[in-house]
């Protein structure tokens, strides 16, 4: 019988683009609520360019994190769990 073989990804580059992004700061400004309200309308009524500004990490961060939960599953479930042989 052969050795099992497990699959590791070496890389993995997610991309994503949302078609709307809110987002809900609280606590701003030392828990200013006029203040923070006002910032928080201010990001939303221009997600795109805060996402702009924050997508290569978001990309980033969730590529790295999508690889790890992926490799972990790959060190448990053999290549021919996967993909088995027809006999």
């Amino acid at each position: 019988k052969r050795s099992k073989q497990f699959l590791e990804v070496k890389k993995y580059d997610y991309k994503f683009q949302p078609s709307k992004m809110t987002v809900q700061f609280d606590n701003l400004f030392n828990g200013e609520k006029t203040l923070s309200d006002g910032m928080n309308k201010i990001l939303n009524e221009n997600w795109e360019e805060v996402l702009k500004e924050l997508k290569p990490s978001f990309e980033e961060a969730l590529s790295e994190i999508f690889k790890e939960i992926t490799n972990r599953l790959y060190q448990k479930v053999s290549l021919d769990e996967i993909y088995p042989e027809n006999d």
